[in-house]
């Protein structure tokens, strides 16, 4: 963590060529306390001008700059996993957890950053999960596009879908960050997704951002068939009053019923002259939150049907567009299905989403 110019300590690559990672875990991957080059970043992966690139069913847990007391003096630290500049970039079934970037200036900060001409990008079926900003400089345009997923893009009409994703207990001590999704620039396309219970430790400030997603000046969100934590501004909002924000069909407010609540999360944080953040104490636990929603009738996890004790169902089970594939989830004859509609989140249309329990009479024999 000494050097001061190091981007991509697990994968550089720049210039050129298609990029494929498949089956990899990117652990403990340290970034630099002090960047000069704002065009620095990715801890885990930095790509930048190549053709395309492919990210598949990787694992990215504790990289980027340790958890910490917010203000530690001068951090600075951009895409604590992926940094991608001008590379339309696939990523698909990950995880991203206990993950940390510092913020300085504006377009510091954020664990997945897009950034230039990458429009055409995807994340799809991804969990993030359990990730950090922490503030390190008092200025007053610092932290404004931290957050589990940062998009920088370099005009309105670059694209990144969002699609079948679960954002949730991210945590950014930034000015005007969200702490799930931030839209510095660009549009971006949400869908059949989960962002719910992110958190923003530091509320001092006359400019809220939305703690769920941030949409700033110039910049578009289109939303449709996802679960936010809520509609109000400090929610889903726009710091800088002049973002565009499409509600589409299909949003919901609601407890996704995960088996850690929002509440659990807030107690795992520490705070410093009122400012919240994720201590070092928490990585462990943050790096194993289950975000899978909760459900009697089942879901699978590493081939075990797992069910909730409780009578409970999940608002995300089959609330997704009805247009979206949901033949990728599962059914068990006598038990349940697909329900003919994906879940929301990021096990929805995968193996491991809850199952809907198939209708019908049950008799019950004592």
């Amino acid at each position: 963590w000494s050097d001061s110019r190091i981007s991509g300590r697990g994968i550089f690559a720049s210039g050129g060529g298609t990029i494929a990672v498949t089956n990899c875990t990117f652990a403990k991957l340290g970034g630099p306390n002090e960047l000069n080059n704002t065009t620095d970043g990715g801890d885990a992966i930095y790509l930048s001008s190549c053709a395309r690139a492919y990210i598949d069913n990787c694992l990215f847990v504790t990289n980027g700059a340790p958890f910490s007391v917010p203000l530690n003096p001068w951090g600075r630290h951009k895409a604590a996993s992926i940094y991608a500049n001008s590379t339309p970039t696939i990523i698909s079934n990950c995880r991203f957890a206990a993950c940390c970037a510092a913020q300085r200036h504006a377009t510091d900060g954020g664990i997945v950053c897009f950034t230039g001409n990458s429009g055409g990008s995807k994340i799809v079926n991804c969990a993030l999960v359990g990730n950090g900003d922490f503030l390190s400089y008092q200025g007053g345009n610092a932290g404004a596009s931290g957050g589990a997923i940062a998009c920088e893009m370099s005009a309105a009409n670059q694209t990144l879908d969002i699609e079948n994703c679960t954002i949730a207990y991210n945590l950014t001590d930034g000015y005007k960050s969200a702490a799930g999704i931030n839209v510095y620039s660009g549009t971006v396309n949400l869908k059949n997704s989960i962002v719910y219970g992110n958190v923003r430790g530091r509320t001092n400030t006359a400019e809220i951002a939305g703690a769920d997603i941030d949409v700033k000046s110039n910049a578009t969100l289109n939303i449709s068939y996802s679960l936010v934590t809520g509609l109000e501004t400090n929610y889903v909002g726009n710091a800088g009053g002049f973002g565009v924000i499409n509600w589409g069909e299909g949003v919901i407010t609601s407890d996704p019923l995960f088996p850690m609540t929002t509440n659990d999360f807030v107690s795992l944080l520490a705070t410093a002259s009122s400012i919240k953040y994720i201590p070092s104490s928490a990585s462990p636990t943050v790096a194993a939150l289950d975000v899978h929603p909760r459900t009697h009738t089942g879901y699978f996890k590493d081939g075990v049907r797992m069910r909730d004790p409780e009578r409970v169902e999940s608002p995300t089970i089959d609330a997704g567009d009805p247009a979206s594939d949901y033949m990728g989830e599962p059914m068990v004859p006598g038990v349940g299905y697909h329900g003919r509609r994906v879940n929301l989140g990021a096990y929805g249309n995968t193996s491991e989403a809850a199952l809907t329990q198939i209708p019908g009479f049950h008799i019950i024999l004592r």
